[in-house]
């Protein structure tokens, strides 16, 4: 450093972001921004994710339909009833 150098200016300067500490970072991050504390923005930079990775589409599953009763018959009714062992169907008399 040279005497003309202002001592209190003081240029800092990080090794970059390691695969280890991005996926360390990435789901405190991401879970920040889910629930609205963080930008978009700010989770990128924190990332280092260029403004170019935003274009572009991104996947998103088709919704699963639920699947037709069509196998109970009509008329038949059915009670649902919540056990230590999960959820059991009865059927009830006519």
């Amino acid at each position: 450093m040279s005497q003309s150098a202002d001592p209190r200016k003081i240029n800092w300067r990080f090794n970059p972001i390691t695969p280890e500490d991005w996926r360390a970072n990435e789901a405190p991050l991401a879970d920040l921004y889910q629930r609205g504390l963080i930008s978009a923005e700010y989770v990128r930079d924190r990332l280092n994710i260029p403004e170019s990775a935003r274009t572009g589409t991104m996947f998103e599953p088709p919704p699963i339909a639920p699947k037709p009763l069509n196998d109970v018959p009509a008329g038949e009714k059915w009670r649902l009833k919540q056990t230590k062992n999960g959820v059991i169907a009865e059927r009830l008399q006519k």
